[in-house]
């Protein structure tokens, strides 16, 4: 029964009226509060299916929410509850004299104390007390209870009850999905919800790999994420193991698996229980449990019973859910078997055709090209800038023009230099009229500051010139402009720094091949090759592969990467920017490898994704 309906079973039930508070029980309680500093606890106890408050602190006072917390504690389940800025509700399970009871405080708020440290203080004080001060009698405050024996036997049915019953559950759960991994979710959720599981996944064996199928409260996940791929590891590890694997161990001698301990530092995760699945002897899977607190003994016996008792069931599901690939590999068996039989011709017939052709294509070589498109680049490459925030007074040259070095480009508009060094020059020489009236004074510390003053301006004026010159822009070398128009900007503003035109030069030339990823691994440095352009379609350029670059750039639906190799002939009709067509030389394969070699990377891929490689 959940935590909900023990209170309402609390509030509603005759069966849970709660009975006077016995003076013994009170002050039990009441000194547990003391020690742990608490503000109220309340003790409670099983009555058959419903729970009854047996005292509460201060006495008197009716804590709903905490009497709610220790009804869930009744059913060997340690609550604990926070909310920021309030007090934190601390409930676990004791047993009063061989009775399941529980018992439940309200302490302060510690954000620096973990639910762990927090449960530990509170289970080693109230255990300190019942040592202390020898546990409270149940003879006391269940009167109403059946004996001892016989209600230790009740206990004993209905935890066998409740066990079948889960099961069954499980059972009718995996059985109500058609499909394995809906089926494999619905019992990773059952088992989350049962246990108070944080996360319960689930691999399964699809041939001689394992492939993580299933985790609860989500419908698609990433296998190839870090958590996944540790979360496969640890699976893999039970699968060789051949045995359960729980952490914190519960013995000192115990070894934790190291693939185990990994996912448990990767996930932070308090516990963790792995659970083979076995069926007629093999193992077809695991189960990897997680949750907040340690599984006791208990709980892992349970949660091994309703895995064997549900293995069965899920690997005949496996089996009628199987995917192509099983299919196709019993097919395959089965017209083996046949074709090799007395029966069948036509199918004899055709697979001599098929492997006749294989054979020639194997044995048949031809020369694979790799196609790439190429673009040719000028190998030196000049940018021509702004000197200074200015406006753009007269355009010399656009895109496309032939210049030499040295050649005007543009010119930038000088007034305000012109003005500002005007300024400058009058204050310098004001500054040497003032120096020679000093010196005539013999004045030589004045002297001294007229000096560096006339000797700043000098330097002010100085800058301005060389911005005056730089505000006409100059060809840097000899070469064609590839970038930069500005007739249709006179007038408009630049900024220092701004790029205005581009000059490649007309001697040197290197050829940019883009070559599709897929390609990257049949080409090499060194491979030759033969180039058409769009503008020269009617001649071709051998070239040589000079360099990979290791850095690719998306294109086309595909990383591209980009190649560099040197024309060995160019002609003088070359410019930068010309684009075409290239293919490179990468060898000769069989023919049959040619033809199916895109087929036979996509489907490695394919495979490798679903785990059969």
């Amino acid at each position: 029964m959940s935590g909900t309906g023990l209170h309402k079973a609390l509030d509603a039930s005759p069966r849970a009226e709660r009975a006077p508070v016995p003076s013994r029980l009170s002050r039990w309680i009441a000194a547990n509060a003391q020690v742990l500093g608490a503000s109220a606890a309340v003790a409670s106890a099983r009555q058959g299916e419903h729970a009854r408050v047996l005292a509460t602190w201060p006495e008197g006072q009716t804590d709903s929410g905490l009497i709610n917390h220790t009804a869930v504690a009744l059913d060997d389940k340690t609550i604990v509850s926070r909310q920021p800025g309030q007090e934190i509700m601390v409930a676990i399970p004791v047993r009063l004299t061989g009775r399941p009871g529980a018992i439940g405080f309200r302490l302060k708020d510690d954000p620096e104390t973990t639910d762990e440290a927090l449960t530990a203080r509170v289970r080693d004080a109230v255990l300190r007390r019942l040592e202390d001060d020898t546990p409270p009698s149940n003879a006391a405050y269940l009167k109403p209870l059946s004996p001892a024996a016989r209600a230790n036997v009740d206990d004993d049915v209905r935890a066998l009850a409740a066990r079948q019953g889960a099961a069954l559950d499980v059972i009718a759960t995996i059985l109500d999905h058609e499909d394995l991994p809906r089926a494999g979710r619905a019992l990773a959720d059952a088992l989350a919800a049962r246990f108070a599981c944080t996360r319960v996944s689930l691999g399964v064996r699809r041939f001689s790999k394992l492939k993580l199928v299933a985790v609860s409260g989500t419908a698609s996940f990433d296998t190839r994420s870090a958590v996944m791929t540790a979360m496969t590891r640890a699976m893999r590890e039970t699968l060789a193991l051949g045995r359960s694997v729980s952490l914190p161990v519960h013995s000192s001698s115990d070894v934790p698996p190291p693939n185990h301990l990994a996912l448990v530092d990767l996930v932070k995760t308090p516990a963790m229980l792995s659970v083979p699945l076995i069926d007629s002897g093999k193992t077809i899977g695991t189960l990897v449990l997680e949750r907040d607190r340690p599984f006791s003994e208990g709980d892992v016996e349970q949660i091994a019973q309703l895995v064997v008792l549900s293995s069965p069931v899920f690997s005949l599901k496996k089996r009628d859910t199987s995917g192509p690939f099983e299919r196709i590999a019993l097919a395959a068996r089965r017209a083996f078997c046949s074709i090799f039989g007395t029966s069948y011709p036509m199918a004899k017939l055709l697979l001599l055709a098929v492997l006749g052709v294989g054979i020639w294509s194997s044995q048949y070589h031809q020369a694979l090209s790799i196609s790439a498109d190429a673009a040719i680049e000028a190998s030196v490459q000049r940018a021509v800038v702004a000197g200074a925030n200015s406006f753009i007074s007269q355009v010399e040259k656009r895109a496309g023009d032939v210049v030499y070095q040295g050649d005007v480009l543009a010119r930038l508009d000088v007034e305000d230099l012109q003005l500002e060094r005007l300024k400058w020059a009058s204050e310098r020489d004001k500054l040497v009229k003032e120096q020679r009236a000093t010196l005539a004074q013999r004045d030589r510390t004045r002297v001294r500051v007229l000096s560096a003053q006339r000797a700043q301006a000098q330097s002010q004026i100085d800058f301005l010139d060389a911005q005056i010159e730089r505000a006409v822009l100059r060809a840097p070398i000899d070469g064609v402009v590839i970038a930069g128009d500005l007739s249709e900007a006179l007038g408009s503003p630049v900024e220092r720094g701004q790029l205005l035109f581009e000059v490649a030069s007309l001697r040197d030339y290197r050829l940019i091949l883009t070559v599709d990823e897929s390609d990257i691994g049949d080409v090499g440095e060194g491979y030759r090759g033969k180039l058409k352009l769009r503008s020269l379609p009617h001649e071709s350029f051998a070239f040589v592969v000079t360099r990979i670059t290791p850095v690719s750039t998306p294109g086309d639906g595909a990383n591209q990467f980009r190649l560099e190799a040197n024309l060995e002939n160019p002609p003088e009709s070359l410019r930068p920017g010309m684009a075409g067509v290239a293919r490179i030389d990468a060898g000769e394969r069989p023919i049959g490898v040619i033809w199916t070699r895109n087929f036979v990377r996509w489907a490695r891929i394919k495979l490798w994704r679903v785990g059969l490689l």
